[in-house]
C-alpha cells in the first residue's frame, strides 16, 4: 500500500512539473507582448537596458525605477499623464524587467547606484527627479549620496523597511527566493497560479489591474531573470552603513504605509513623510491619480 502510495505521489508531481514548466525565454521571445514603442534598448555599461523616454523635451526629467522583481510598466498609467508637462523616462535596472542581467551577477546596492550614475550620464538626463519603489529606493538614496549632482530629487514610494542594522524586515513577495530547494526549483517549473496569488497579496487583496499577473510571469521567464532576481535580494538582504543624507531638504519624500513604524525608514532622515493607506504595497497603480498629484507637487507644479 505505501509503494503504492509513492508511486501515485511521484506520478503526481512528474505531471505537475510537466504542467508547469517554464524554461528560460529569449528576449525575441517578450517583445511582441511587452516592448513595443516607446520601449527602446540602449546598451549602458556592458548591459543591454529597457526603457522608455517619453514627454517633452527641456522639461524636468522624471527617472522612474521599478521594484524589485517588477518591471518599467508598473509606471504606464502614471506616464500617460505626467508626460504632458514632464519628461519622463522609466528604465529597468540590470537583472530586472527586460533588461540584461548585470555582468558578474553584482547586484548589491551600490553596483546598482554606479550603474544607474553611468546610465544618467550616458543617456544625459541629469540631475533628474529620482522616484524609486520598494528595494530601488535604496538604489535611488545610494546614488543622492554617492553623486549629488545628478539627483535635483528624490521621491522613495513604499521604501522596504530595515532595521537599525540595516537588515530587511520585509519577506520577499515572491517567496519562493528565500527557500533554496523552491529557489533551485522555480529555475525549471514556475506555476502560473503561484505567480497570480503573489501579485494579488502584494495589492492587499484587492484585485491588482488587469493582465498585471501574466505580465510578471512572463518576464520573470526572461533568460536570466530569475537568478538575477534571487541574486539581488541576497545582495540587498542587508546594507551596510552608508554616508551622511544628501542634502535635498523638502525635495526628498518618503511614502509609506501609514502603520510602518517610522523608525524602520530611519535611514532616509531629512526626507518629509507621506502616509499612504495600509494594505497593499502599489498604491500608484492602484490609486495613479492621487500619485500624478502628490509629484506635481513634490516637483513643484502644484
Amino acid at each position: 500500500m505505501l509503494r503504492r502510495l509513492l508511486g501515485l505521489l511521484i506520478a503526481a508531481l512528474a505531471l505537475s512539473v510537466g504542467f508547469y514548466q517554464a524554461p528560460d525565454r529569449p528576449l525575441s521571445w517578450l517583445i511582441q507582448p511587452w516592448a513595443l514603442p516607446p520601449s527602446q534598448f540602449e546598451e549602458i555599461q556592458g548591459v543591454l537596458t529597457h526603457e522608455r523616454d517619453q514627454g517633452r523635451t527641456g522639461a524636468p526629467t522624471l527617472l522612474l525605477l521599478a521594484d524589485w522583481g517588477s518591471s518599467l510598466h508598473e509606471w504606464d498609467r502614471v506616464s500617460r499623464t505626467l508626460r504632458d508637462s514632464l519628461r519622463v523616462v522609466s528604465v529597468d535596472l540590470p537583472g530586472s524587467g527586460l533588461s540584461d542581467p548585470a555582468p558578474g551577477a553584482q547586484y548589491s546596492v551600490q553596483d546598482q547606484a554606479r550603474w544607474l550614475a553611468a546610465y544618467i550620464r550616458d543617456r544625459r538626463l541629469g540631475p533628474v527627479w529620482l522616484v524609486a519603489h520598494g528595494l530601488s529606493a535604496d538604489t535611488a538614496w545610494a546614488l543622492a549620496q554617492n553623486e549629488p549632482a545628478l539627483v535635483r530629487g528624490l521621491l522613495l514610494e513604499t521604501p522596504l523597511p530595515r532595521d537599525a542594522s540595516g537588515h530587511l524586515l520585509s519577506a520577499p513577495w515572491l517567496p519562493w527566493v528565500d527557500v533554496p530547494v523552491l529557489d533551485t526549483l522555480s529555475r525549471w517549473v514556475l506555476p502560473l497560479p503561484l505567480v497570480e496569488r503573489a501579485v494579488t497579496a502584494r495589492f492587499g487583496g484587492r484585485p491588482p489591474p488587469v493582465g498585471l499577473a501574466q505580465r510578471t510571469y512572463d518576464i520573470l521567464l526572461r533568460e536570466g531573470h530569475r537568478e538575477a532576481l534571487t541574486e539581488r535580494w541576497r545582495q540587498q538582504r542587508e546594507l551596510p552603513p552608508g554616508g551622511p543624507a544628501p542634502a535635498l531638504g523638502s525635495r526628498c519624500l518618503v511614502r509609506q504605509e501609514a502603520s510602518t513604524p517610522l523608525a524602520q525608514l530611519a535611514r532616509f532622515g531629512g526626507c518629509g513623510f507621506e502616509p499612504t493607506p495600509t494594505g497593499a504595497w502599489d498604491w500608484h497603480e492602484l490609486d495613479p491619480e492621487a500619485f500624478v498629484l502628490a509629484v506635481r507637487r513634490w516637483v513643484g507644479q502644484k
